[in-house]
């Protein structure tokens, strides 16, 4: 694989973060076609390509522009790891470590940044998880295999494990994820279009999805499920739709769980 150093996006306009999801409003009231809007960021990305269309138009604005062009999130998230064999793979995977049953209730806040790649055309994402386990990973669309593939950098090699997933829409739950705040106390929310409702009794307009791991690679050799860790995981926007809930579960066939992690995170202004 060959490793492209990404800087900051250029090109005026189109390096904004809220331009994609401006352009996919425009495109909505013109009843344009998603493939017309002329933003080759967005053609080329995993929920345009890996997404039905018309599930792409109850994905909130905040949530695509962290996919698709940057951003920053974060937000407070517990970790948990599996049994002995489990963990010790964590270990030597660079996972996170479990958070300490002391900080469950209020658990450290997780930092993730992403960030436009001009040279792969696919985003950046950086992981922080306290006190000191970063992860990196490129995020793309891989048209040959028809899969989401998000690209991990290990031990200092980019492209070390990717995982190659099916992305599914889900429908919310009925009640909201008890991190939202933009749910809570029944008070005004601010959505992104700019109205307010009751946050107890707003219902959550918007769809999250759902990546499900169909393939694997070790520095580009297909690996077996039935030997490889998964990475399967689901987020949910919040009601207000400026941030989500995220859980992730990395486990192996015959292990069982190696590790989780779960919480709502925030998009930074």
């Amino acid at each position: 694989a060959t490793h492209v150093l990404c800087g900051t996006a250029k090109g005026g306009a189109a390096g904004s973060p809220m331009m994609l999801s401006r352009a996919l409003s425009r495109g909505r009231s013109r009843g344009r076609s998603f493939s017309s809007l002329g933003d080759e960021r967005f053609a080329a990305s995993p929920f345009f390509n890996a997404l039905p269309k018309d599930a792409l138009s109850r994905i909130p604005a905040p949530m695509l522009d962290f996919h698709v062009s940057g951003g920053l999130c974060h937000g407070p998230l517990v970790v948990e790891r599996g049994n002995p064999i489990g963990s010790l793979i964590a270990t030597l995977g660079l996972l996170p470590p479990a958070t300490p049953a002391a900080l469950a209730s209020d658990p450290p806040v997780v930092e993730v940044s992403s960030e436009f790649c001009e040279a792969t055309g696919g985003v950046k994402w950086a992981r922080f998880f306290p006190p000191s386990c970063r992860m990196g990973s490129r995020w793309y669309w891989d048209e040959k295999k028809q899969l989401a593939v998000d690209s991990f950098t290990y031990l200092g090699i980019p492209d070390f494990a990717a995982f190659g997933f099916r992305l599914v829409p889900i429908e919310p739950p009925a009640e909201p994820s008890p991190g939202d705040p933009s749910a809570k106390g029944g008070g005004e929310v601010e959505g992104e279009g700019g109205g307010s409702a009751k946050g107890a009794a707003q219902r959550n307009p918007y769809l999250g999805f759902e990546h499900v791991t169909e393939a694997v690679w070790i520095m580009g050799v297909p690996v077996p499920l039935s030997l490889a860790l998964t990475a399967d995981g689901v987020s949910m926007p919040h009601v207000d739709g400026n941030g989500w809930r995220v859980e992730v579960e990395v486990s192996h066939a015959v292990v069982g769980r190696v590790v989780t992690y779960k919480g709502d995170v925030r998009m930074v202004s």
